[in-house]
């Protein structure tokens, strides 16, 4: 692979390129040119069935880059708006018990290999009293978050998903200070918790009035500072998806509402003119997605 034609012509041109920058004469880079192309020529003539597959190589590669090119151009359009399609995991009744602790599991290694455990380290103190976690799912982050702050700290997961709530309930059993509740956000006391965190929850939501509204409910609920750890809507996430993540998982959630969550996600213009205007707020971007801190007016840190 390394040895293929394209890997040496681009190996080449890296080397002359090199040579001209640092002030070789240019008859003597051409001259050099000349002598890599001769030996080009030579092993070809010298290894046909080497030079076939390597060639064959090429064609496949070259495809292959075309295609995420013309991915680009088109998702780059696409992605000036957020999309409004419905992802499976929305619409109840559509998908197995099975299918969904498959893609639980997906989200979790997706989560590994991006780092979204950052966000919890570093903005988390671990002095923290009491955590509440919307939209908390399979309650992967509510635990992660017991590990970090330590058993002192109570922490409680909502979600209106039913089995997602039942499904975290069996997963955290070993964790006392953990506890699940499916039930709106609207039903929280106010300035009942220390912090209020979302996780890959704002692309849900199909309006801008509705994740104004849930970052309204959360501050309220918060008695210091938001935490919204969510995707960020550009082509290329959805081509490192596409390219990179999709292959790996069979499970047909994780397939389609892993692509159509990019989609459906917001972006940073979004997130800086409508969805934060008024607010007290840090962003800050970490492997396709953004992390949130919204400090509460008259709290203190």
């Amino acid at each position: 692979m390394l040895c293929s034609s394209t890997s040496l012509i681009l190996l080449f041109w890296c080397i002359n390129l090199k040579l001209l920058f640092h002030g070789t004469p240019l008859f003597q880079v051409v001259h050099y040119a000349k002598i890599e192309l001769l030996l080009l020529l030579r092993f070809v003539k010298t290894y046909p069935l080497f030079s076939f597959l390597f060639f064959t190589f090429d064609i496949l590669f070259v495809t292959f880059l075309i295609r995420i090119l013309v991915t680009l151009i088109h998702e780059y359009f696409q992605c000036k708006t957020k999309s409004f399609q419905k992802e499976i995991l929305d619409v109840q009744g559509t998908y197995t018990q099975q299918e969904l602790v498959e893609n639980i599991q997906d989200i979790a290694l997706i989560n590994q290999i991006t780092g979204a455990q950052y966000a919890l380290e570093t903005f988390v103190p671990t002095t923290t009293q009491s955590i509440l976690d919307v939209g908390c799912g399979s309650g992967i982050v509510c635990r992660d978050l017991s590990k970090h702050v330590g058993n002192d700290c109570i922490i409680k997961g909502i979600d209106i998903n039913e089995k997602s709530i039942v499904f975290a309930k069996e997963q955290s059993q070993q964790h006392k200070n953990i506890s699940f509740e499916c039930t709106p956000l609207e039903s929280i006391p106010s300035n009942s918790y220390e912090i209020v965190t979302n996780s890959l929850v704002m692309h849900h939501l199909p309006s801008s009035n509705d994740a104004k509204h849930l970052i309204q409910e959360s501050i309220r609920c918060a008695s210091k500072y938001v935490i919204i750890n969510d995707l960020e809507r550009s082509c290329v996430n959805i081509c490192l998806f596409e390219y990179l993540l999709k292959p790996l998982f069979s499970n047909r959630l994780t397939r389609h509402d892993g692509l159509l969550s990019i989609r459906r996600s917001w972006s940073q213009s979004d997130w800086m003119h409508t969805l934060l205007q008024g607010y007290q707020y840090t962003m800050h971007w970490r492997l396709g997605r953004f992390i949130i801190v919204i400090q509460k007016k008259n709290a203190t840190s």
